[in-house]
């Protein structure tokens, strides 16, 4: 084992350390300023800077405020550290549409991370969510059902369609619910509340938050189109159901929509 290893391993116990003390300003030491994260448990959530992650750690501390993260495991290669992990907290803040839960969940993660300059430049890190859900109780509805509504939101009003709208259209009327990535944390709704013959149509939709955004759109194509920083796009199938995506910069996510 090389110092430079042994430096390495040193500085993600630091980081770990750091983060259940709570000490965000402690990764000024640790962490370079254009740090990237990639997580494919949690797509919604994009750390692309310093800053990105120091937020991050704010918002699980209000999740989960006695959070304690324990190395089992660390192995090292040149600038790369391999970590096997427990995490172990008591959800006490909502976690998008799944309220507070009041329970504890400890579940296993593996992360790798990329050493540059004395600082972690990137890192991956994936578990199990249903582990979480499960430990949670928030699984026995199934991810499917978890919707804004479970949160205690109120679920949008629809219109029905009139007589003058074309069925192709109508068919677009109505909520539907469904998760992102097959990522039962990543739940999503939409609600189209009006339809008109022309195939405006407006309604709200839900991506892991408990708070609708309205939208308007233009059925086009057997296609719904909207958002700005991120843009969602929906197409109605043959089968139904109504394929999504959300593109976040270049970064794709999909779903599935069925009736809810």
């Amino acid at each position: 084992m090389s110092k430079e290893t042994d430096e390495n391993k040193a500085i993600i116990q630091l980081f770990l350390d750091a983060w259940n003390s709570r000490r965000p300003d402690a990764f000024d030491d640790l962490v370079a300023p254009n740090v990237v994260r990639h997580c494919e448990a949690t797509p919604d959530v994009q750390i692309r800077s310093l800053d990105h992650l120091k937020d991050f750690l704010r918002q699980d501390t209000t999740i989960f405020p006695d959070s304690v993260q324990t190395i089992r495991l660390m192995v090292a290669e040149k600038n790369l550290v391999a970590a096997w992990a427990t995490y172990e907290g008591t959800q006490q803040g909502p976690i998008g549409p799944f309220p507070p839960s009041g329970r504890k969940a400890q579940f296993d993660f593996g992360a790798v991370f990329r050493i540059e300059a004395g600082k972690i430049a990137e890192w991956w890190v994936t578990w199990d969510n249903m582990t979480i859900l499960k430990a949670l109780g928030h699984l026995s509805d199934g991810p499917n059902t978890a919707s804004a509504s479970r949160a205690g939101a109120a679920v949008p009003s629809v219109q029905a369609p009139g007589p003058d709208v074309a069925a192709n259209l109508a068919a677009f009327s109505g909520r539907w619910v469904g998760i992102w990535d097959n990522n039962p944390l990543a739940t999503t709704s939409l609600t189209i509340e009006s339809v008109s013959p022309a195939g405006d149509v407006a309604g709200s939709y839900v991506y892991t938050s408990v708070s609708p955004a309205r939208f308007v759109a233009k059925i086009i194509d057997n296609t719904i189109a909207f958002g700005s920083l991120y843009k969602f796009t929906f197409r109605l199938q043959p089968d139904g159901t109504m394929k999504g995506t959300r593109n976040d910069s270049g970064l794709l996510n999909t779903t599935v929509l069925t009736r809810g």
